[in-house]
């Protein structure tokens, strides 16, 4: 499939050698920059297909708001098995507000927790928003 072979296109340059050696290594602190639009999205599927194994941790990729994770979910979710892309949605209300929350959100939250307490590689795209919402322990 075409969309593999540009996941391997990425994986083969030295750049990308070394982030993934980073990570191997479990360095905290790693800065990539130059990309934009898509390309962020082809250079975080191949990382996970080149570091994810069963039984390893999962991949947590932060944006800035809810439609840029919304959009970078879409973008994985057509570069990787759907089943192994999460989104972890923010709540969408205020904290002082007194809105019932959707039961679909809800299930879609608890969903990805119960996916990222098994062992199974997940790739969890968030935004910052909802990673700041309380969770009940």
């Amino acid at each position: 499939m075409a969309i593999e072979a540009l996941l391997g296109v990425v994986s083969q340059s030295a750049e990308f050698a070394q982030i993934r050696d980073g990570l191997a290594r479990l360095r905290s602190e790693q800065l990539v920059s130059g990309l934009s639009g898509s390309q962020k999205s082809v250079y975080i599927g191949a990382l996970f297909k080149a570091t994810a194994r069963p039984s390893c941790a999962p991949m947590l990729v932060v944006t800035h708001n809810s439609y840029e994770a919304h959009r970078l979910h879409n973008d994985l979710q057509t570069l990787l098995p759907p089943d192994e892309v999460r989104l972890f949605p923010a709540l969408e209300t205020l904290p002082h507000e007194e809105v019932t929350r959707t039961v679909e959100l809800t299930r879609e939250r608890l969903t990805v927790l119960d996916r990222l307490a098994s062992s199974d590689a997940v790739l969890v795209v968030a935004p910052i928003q909802a990673l700041c919402e309380r969770i009940i322990p």
